[in-house]
């Protein structure tokens, strides 16, 4: 056990060493290096909660205050998009811009229905309240198109809405 550590301790001085006397290297070279360099580009990688686009932590303070803060914070690089997760495991997708495009709660719960209201247009949310789904709402996904919903035990488990609250 005592050789196994001297070992790895004596490889770490070996490559730590060259690195001494090194100059400073040019972050955005390092950022291509590692993004490109490597076994293959960087996809994803976590952020600080602070790098989020401000909208979307404007969202994130308004309506899931009682979530606190996120405990992850991804951005997907590829396509410039954002997950945040919270602790007890309701996740927002935004875009690049900071608008969110998909609220998913965790496991097999559904989301609040406050977060449902806040997040729909007045006639959508009118409409699932008709419906008495307000309660089953597990998915709601935002694109320029309007909204799906996606619903936990029903007949019809997704519900899509124009940009201003119809039902399609």
């Amino acid at each position: 056990m005592k050789l196994k550590i001297f070992a790895t301790a004596i490889t770490g001085l070996l490559f730590a060493v060259p690195a001494i006397g090194q100059q400073p290297v040019n972050p955005e070279a390092a950022i291509r290096t590692v993004m490109y360099g490597g076994v293959g580009p960087v996809i994803s990688g976590s952020e600080s909660y602070s790098r989020l686009p401000q909208k979307a932590r404007e969202l994130i303070e308004e309506t899931f205050v009682a979530y606190g803060t996120p405990v992850t914070v991804e951005h997907e690089f590829a396509d410039n998009t954002y997950e945040v997760e919270f602790a007890e495991g309701t996740e927002i997708e935004f875009n690049g811009k900071g608008d969110w495009t998909e609220v998913d709660a965790p496991g097999n719960r559904t989301l609040s229905i406050s977060i449902v209201k806040s997040l729909l247009p007045e006639r959508a949310f009118k409409e699932l309240l008709k419906k008495k789904q307000a309660e089953n709402v597990e998915t709601i996904k935002h694109s320029g198109m309007g909204y799906k919903v996606e619903l936990r035990e029903v007949e019809y488990d997704n519900l899509r809405f124009t940009g201003d609250g119809r039902l399609i």
